[in-house]
């Protein structure tokens, strides 16, 4: 049987390798990094114990996702802050055409 590598069951799950190597651990593999190599059939048994843990989670926010409002309020934008020296430069702006 071909072997695969922990990391690239990750990559392929979209998880943290350290998600990846633990779940392996639960499962009784002898793995101690995310370059650890194991079994194909075992990287399908990673492979399923992170779609049933998954599923559960998705189901569980759809209702969630439900209950918000569909209408959001738009953001109000922020008046800039003047600060002395803008201020300053300002007066110093007006003066200088005071003059011409």
């Amino acid at each position: 049987m071909s072997k695969v590598r922990l990391y690239e069951i990750a990559k392929e799950l979209g998880k943290e390798s350290k998600e990846v190597v633990a779940r392996a651990k639960e499962l009784g593999l002898d793995v101690k990094s995310h370059s650890s190599s194991v079994e194909a059939d075992a990287g399908e048994r990673i492979k399923s114990s992170f779609t049933k843990a998954a599923a559960p989670q998705a189901t569980a926010e759809k209702p969630a996702a439900a209950q918000l409002s569909p209408q959001k309020t738009p953001a109000k934008e922020a008046a800039p802050v003047k600060t002395e020296q803008t201020e300053a430069k300002q007066l110093l702006s007006q003066k200088r055409k005071q003059k011409r």
